[in-house]
């Protein structure tokens, strides 16, 4: 598995996006990210701001999951945060 940011099966979660071809393999199977590009993210902080972020992502339309890392969130955004 990667270690990055944030996976997504969706070409549409993209805001910019570049397509490429770099297989990956992981325990069970090979996967083939197919592009590379930018999201953003919507939070909401606890006194009710808004809180955008943007995040590297790659498509891996073969995953079953989207996958954003909450360790990858909080590098990020440079700020403290409480999860309930």
């Amino acid at each position: 598995m990667i270690l990055a940011a944030y996976h997504t099966l969706f070409k549409s979660d993209f805001i910019n996006y570049n397509e490429y071809s770099i297989l990956v393999c992981d325990n069970s199977k090979v996967n083939e990210i197919i592009g590379i590009g930018t999201t953003i993210h919507k939070f909401v902080e606890i006194k009710g701001q808004f809180i955008y972020l943007l995040q590297m992502a790659y498509h891996l339309p073969s995953f079953e999951v989207c996958l954003l890392l909450p360790q990858i969130f909080h590098q990020s955004c440079g700020r403290t945060f409480s999860i309930f």
